[in-house]
C-alpha cells in the first residue's frame, strides 16, 4: 500500500493516472466534466486490485455563473475517500499529491479560427479552470501539487493564469515554480515542448525547489520506430487479435 496518494484533476483518459501508478503512486481518483472518458478511465487502473474513482462532476462552485457548479461534492467524495483509504491500509499519515492538468486549448498559440460566441465563452470559461483548483488546495492542503500544460500557459507577465496561480498559491503557502521542457529530454520520443509546474507546502519541504530540464540518464533521443517498431502494422480503425490498442 502506497504512503503517497494523488488526485488527477482534468483526467481525461487517464493518462496522468496511468503515469502516476506506473510511478508507485495511489490515485484515489480522476475527475473529469465529460462523461465519455469514463470508460477508457476505467480500463487505466489496477494498482492493488483497485481502481481510482471516477468523479464526473463539475468542478466549478455552485452559483449563478455556475448552476451546474460541484466542487462541494467533490470535497465531499474526496474526504470520503481519503477516510476509507486510510481505515483499509490503516496508514494515517499520507502523503497528498493533486495533478491539475487543466484543458490547455486556452493557452495554445496555434493560430485560432474564427470562433462563435458560445465556443469563445466556453474557451474563456475553460482558462479559468486551473484557477478553480485553489480553494480545493486551501481545503485538502496537498503536499505536491504537479501542473502539465502547453509552452502557451506562461504567458508574458504575472497576471496570466499561471502566474496568478503562483501568486496565490504562495499566499497559501506554497512554493511553485514552472519551466518549458522538450520531453524528447525524458526519453519521451517526440519533440514536444511543454509546461511543467511543481508545488510543494513550505512549511513541511521548505522553500527549495528545482525543476530539472532533463534526466541526466537519457544520454540519446528515443525515436518513435525505436519505440513502436516492432509492433505490427494495422491500418486506421483496425485491431490487432492479440495486440491491444
Amino acid at each position: 500500500m502506497s504512503q503517497i496518494v494523488a488526485v488527477d484533476f482534468f483526467c481525461g483518459a487517464g493518462g496522468m493516472t496511468h503515469g502516476l501508478i506506473k510511478s508507485g503512486f495511489h490515485v484515489l481518483a480522476g475527475i473529469d466534466n465529460a462523461p465519455s472518458c469514463e470508460a477508457t478511465y476505467s480500463q487505466n487502473k489496477n494498482h492493488d486490485k483497485t481502481s481510482p474513482t471516477f468523479l464526473c462532476k463539475n468542478i466549478f462552485p455552485l452559483s449563478s455563473v455556475h448552476p451546474s457548479g460541484q466542487q462541494h461534492e467533490i470535497a465531499e467524495s474526496l474526504r470520503s475517500l481519503l477516510t476509507n483509504y486510510r481505515k483499509r491500509t490503516g496508514l494515517r499519515r499520507l502523503k497528498l499529491v493533486f495533478a491539475i492538468c487543466a484543458p490547455c486549448q486556452p493557452f495554445t498559440k496555434i493560430s485560432r479560427i474564427e470562433m462563435s460566441e458560445k465556443r469563445q465563452f466556453k474557451r474563456q470559461n475553460d482558462s479559468n479552470l486551473l484557477l478553480t483548483t485553489l480553494s480545493l488546495i486551501n481545503e485538502f492542503r496537498p503536499d505536491a501539487i504537479i501542473c502539465e500544460n502547453v509552452e502557451g500557459i506562461i504567458g508574458d507577465d504575472q497576471n496570466s493564469v499561471l502566474g496568478t496561480f503562483k501568486q496565490k498559491l504562495h499566499d497559501a503557502g506554497y512554493v511553485f515554480d514552472a519551466k518549458v521542457i522538450n520531453t524528447a529530454r525524458f526519453g519521451i520520443p517526440q519533440n514536444r515542448r511543454r509546461t511543467i509546474g511543481l508545488g510543494f507546502d513550505i512549511n513541511k519541504y521548505g522553500e527549495d525547489l528545482e525543476i530539472l530540464e532533463a534526466d541526466p540518464a537519457i544520454k540519446q533521443y528515443v525515436t518513435v520506430r525505436e519505440t513502436i517498431g516492432s509492433l505490427p502494422p494495422i491500418a486506421a480503425g483496425e485491431s490487432h487479435p492479440s495486440i491491444p490498442n
